[in-house]
């Protein structure tokens, strides 16, 4: 009798048609996957936003209002910082976000500026949507402005930690899935912790409860035990050397005279 089978070419010319199968399956299976995390993470991040503006509602009901400002999300999700004595809890099924910030303007939450992390993906809320952005750090002299795509690849210039830096201050820019960046915050290391300052409205009264903008949210660290002066042209905050500063045309972070710095039209630059 005749044996049947499968050659070897022929058992060759399958495992080749099924690998250049995979290779063509799996890109799409993962975009696939990845697009699916990041739709969840925008729906938390969205969910989350609502369940604020309900807390800040509740708050203001029982007589204890939330004050405006900005305020620190914590690994639980829960909001600390801005004066708080302990955390607020922001009730909300499903995952929350693990870190962030949200500021609170004229008691609901701002629609600029808040930014969070949502299982792998950085999210920024502008205009009332979210966005997924790449952070990187830098603390180099050229001049960089906003809509100018980087090369992540250079790691003489760009990081993903600051730490890496070697420097209390620094510049931290948010990049779109074109890797242009989108906005750039003049930051340093106060009280053992990152605060940072973006281009943004300006008015500096005497009056505490007419801050706006930059005064507002160096009043929320001023909260937390940070020194922070005021004054018609603009505002700091010092710890030791170490500076952040906010004016009409700029945000400056620095030690001594030496500073990184967010120009009015966004250029940005450290030296």
């Amino acid at each position: 009798m005749k044996r049947k089978g499968f050659t070897l070419i022929e058992l060759l010319a399958v495992i080749v048609v099924l690998a250049i199968i995979a290779l063509i399956a799996t890109p799409i299976v993962m975009n696939t996957i990845k697009n699916a995390k990041k739709g969840a993470a925008e729906r938390t991040a969205d969910n989350y936003i609502k369940q604020v503006d309900t807390t800040i509602a509740e708050k203001r009901l029982e007589n204890n209002p939330l004050a405006d400002g900005t305020y620190t999300i914590d690994n639980n999700g829960n909001l600390t910082g801005n004066g708080l004595t302990e955390p607020v809890t922001i009730e909300m099924s499903g995952n929350k976000p693990t870190s962030g910030t949200v500021t609170i303007s004229n008691g609901m939450v701002s629609k600029d500026g808040a930014i969070m992390k949502v299982g792998d993906f950085n999210m920024l809320y502008s205009d009332e949507k979210f966005t997924v952005v790449t952070i990187v750090y830098r603390n180099t002299t050229d001049k960089i402005k906003i809509g100018t795509a980087i090369d992540l690849s250079d790691t003489t210039k760009y990081t993903a930690n600051p730490s890496t830096i070697g420097k209390s201050y620094y510049l931290k820019h948010l990049l779109d899935k074109d890797n242009k960046i989108t906005k750039s915050y003049a930051c340093t290391i106060l009280k053992g912790k990152e605060y940072c300052l973006t281009l943004g409205q300006y008015k500096y009264p005497k009056n505490e409860n007419d801050y706006i903008g930059n005064a507002l949210v160096l009043r929320s660290y001023q909260s937390e035990g940070v020194s922070c002066e005021f004054d018609g042209d603009g505002a700091s905050c010092i710890d030791g050397s170490n500076k952040l500063l906010a004016y009409r045309e700029y945000v400056l972070a620095g030690v001594e005279n030496i500073y990184c710095g967010v120009k009015e039209d966004g250029t940005s630059f450290c030296g």
